[in-house]
């Protein structure tokens, strides 16, 4: 799953029954998202509600919300 996380390109998927967490650059480069840890027993469906939550605090008037992208 992508996200457009206030501004901030996440992509979020399923290694070993846990979540990864990577952020994407603009220019296509991924790193390990050290700063958000999701707990392993959230749902997919969770994962947008959960984000916007915990990084609420980036919120702008120009990205105001948390989105799927793909």
């Amino acid at each position: 799953m992508k996200l457009n996380a206030f501004g901030r390109t996440l992509i979020i998927h399923r290694v070993n029954n846990a979540w990864e967490v990577l952020d994407q650059g603009n220019e296509g480069k991924r790193r390990l998202a050290r700063d958000v840890v999701i707990p392993a027993s959230l749902s997919e469906g969770e994962l947008v509600g959960y984000v916007s939550d915990l990084l609420h605090e980036y919120a702008s008037e120009k990205h105001p919300v948390v989105e799927i992208i793909e």
